[in-house]
């Protein structure tokens, strides 16, 4: 069923669901082709969609069961984050500029909610492909690689990490309490 607020034309991606599922977040706007880059918020009971924040580049992201949504809002950049609720947007992970680190992004949350794991682009590789999947510890700060080559990734429940390589999806053991492969 179509949300009222994409009754009008438009370019609408990146849907990120509401832990509760009650309302999506969204951008609206194709960066390459449109000046209005607004991250927006919407009930899915309907009403109209309030904007959080403005992007440059949108790569997807994850929705905290404490009201944080995790986001790519810029390129080069890290990880950021905004209250559902707004806010200012705050920087959650930082790039290793001196390390050739241009992007980090894919954000995607562990059951906890107290770790990302996230894609970084860096200097040198040719695509996504050869990137590496890290995971950023929220408290701590602290970073790790996890999988070397690969994209996207999401933990599941089943104990798996699951990325993107070469046009196929691709599945590893993870141990979550002492997050690594």
């Amino acid at each position: 069923q179509p949300l009222e607020a994409s009754g009008s034309p438009g370019f609408r991606s990146g849907p990120v669901f509401s832990p509760d599922g009650a309302s999506i977040a969204y951008v609206d706007g194709n960066a390459p082709y449109s000046w209005k880059r607004p991250f927006q918020i919407a009930s899915l009971a309907g009403g109209p969609a309030v904007k959080l924040a403005e992007y440059d580049i949108f790569h997807s992201g994850a929705w905290s069961s404490d009201g944080w949504l995790y986001w790519t809002a810029r390129y080069p950049g890290g990880i950021v984050r905004i209250r559902a609720s707004g806010g200012e947007t705050e920087t959650v992970t930082t790039l290793d500029v001196a390390g050739g680190e241009r992007s980090h992004r894919f954000a995607s949350l562990l059951p906890e909610g107290d770790a990302l794991l996230y894609t970084v682009g860096y200097e040198g590789i040719s695509d996504y492909d050869a990137a590496r999947i890290d995971l950023w510890d929220l408290k701590t700060g602290t970073k790790k690689t996890v999988v070397d080559g690969g994209t996207a990734a999401a933990y599941l429940r089943s104990g798996h990490i699951v990325y993107a390589k070469a046009g196929k999806l691709l599945a590893v053991p993870f141990d979550v309490r002492r997050r690594e492969v």
